[in-house]
């Protein structure tokens, strides 16, 4: 598993809860996943992994999801109704899990956002901390896809972004 360090950021009734993912990997071995890559899926994804055919796998837009175990879902099914097939009884368990680290290994920026919103009643009359949050259920939570946080007019609620921040180490 890769190492995880965590920081918040509060703002008033906003929390944001980063995590940064350091150098290692998720299942198994980034260089046969490289070469899985390039025996099949640079055809539609291109040597640069911009697309084509298929999705650009660097960019900050994923329809399917980007954590570990949505890429290995979509190599192994497929995804209906495009031209991306199922992997699965191509290649082996192993094979598919050192792919996703390799796509993994090639993320950078943050991904996977997602927004919860709170009722402002459980926090009146409290100080507001992300510790203040534990044992509270969302009453909303959505994907937001683009990564992108906008917030107009007035917000009644308390708003929870969590998200992953992929950070390269030099040399990786």
């Amino acid at each position: 598993m890769k190492s995880v360090k965590s920081f918040s950021f509060s703002r008033l009734t906003c929390g944001l809860i980063l995590f940064i993912l350091f150098k290692g990997p998720v299942f198994a071995d980034i260089e046969k996943g490289k070469t899985v890559f390039s025996t099949m899926c640079v055809t539609c994804h291109g040597h640069d992994m911009k697309g084509g055919i298929g999705p650009n796998l660097v960019d900050d837009f994923w329809k399917k999801g980007d954590s570990a175990e949505a890429i290995f879902d979509i190599i192994t099914h497929g995804v209906e109704g495009t031209e991306m097939m199922p992997f699965g009884a191509i290649y082996s368990e192993e094979d598919r899990k050192s792919l996703v680290d390799f796509i993994l290994s090639k993320q950078e920026g943050f991904r996977g956002l997602t927004r919860s919103l709170y009722a402002k009643k459980y926090f009146d009359g409290k100080r507001f901390s992300l510790d203040s949050m534990n044992g509270i259920k969302y009453d909303v939570r959505q994907n937001i896809p683009e990564n992108k946080i906008f917030l107009s007019g007035k917000i009644n609620s308390v708003i929870n972004f969590n998200g992953k921040l992929h950070i390269k180490e030099e040399g990786y």
